[in-house]
């Protein structure tokens, strides 16, 4: 039976079970991409990583990432939460380093503060996917709130899509909960 190091960092915060949790497993290499993404389903957490050598110069580590159902080129919490358990375990050190995963090489600041290690990522470019003018109504009716519709809703990614939309109001804005079981489903 292989065995593997495995970390639960909690992302955001300086209280264990306070933050955005992220499953980091280290030293990877010998896992396929069917067998992280089984890991990623049996955590259940919203991603989990898997730390891996560089394949590239430009990089001091790769980092692959997966949600329970699949494989992400980018996401913000567990690429920081990945640098922090990398830092931990030695992978990497000094305050600057760069991350290799699917959207590219990404450069990464660790600064330590009274309050803790603080890392920062240089985000990939959200790239515009399309414009779902036609699903504005859908949309409204899942979120529960009017949107406004000029400019029409569209969905962007650097890694996980988002959706993107204007309210009426900017105190809605950050009220705005998708309503399951709404059947809004858009698919790009």
């Amino acid at each position: 039976m292989r065995t593997f190091s495995y970390k639960q960092v909690d992302v955001f915060t300086t209280r264990a079970g306070m933050g955005n949790p992220v499953g980091v497993v280290l030293a990877a290499e010998s896992l396929d991409a069917a067998e992280m993404q089984r890991l990623a389903r049996w955590t259940n957490l919203s991603e989990t990583t898997f730390v891996l050598p560089a394949t590239t110069p430009e990089a001091d580590y790769r980092l692959r990432i997966f949600s329970p159902a699949h494989e992400l080129s980018f996401a913000g919490h567990p690429t920081v939460g990945s640098a922090h358990a990398a830092l931990e375990a030695g992978l990497v050190s000094g305050p600057e380093f760069r991350q290799e995963c699917g959207a590219g090489i990404l450069p990464l600041t660790a600064t330590d503060t009274p309050a803790g290690r603080r890392i920062s990522v240089v985000a990939p470019e959200a790239k515009f996917e399309r414009e779902f003018g036609e699903h504005a109504d859908a949309i409204a009716a899942a979120l529960g709130m009017p949107i406004i519709s000029d400019p029409p809703p569209a969905a962007m990614t650097n890694g996980p899509r988002v959706a993107v939309r204007a309210a009426r109001r900017r105190r809605r804005r950050h009220r705005a909960r998708t309503r399951h079981g709404s059947g809004c489903q858009i698919e790009p």
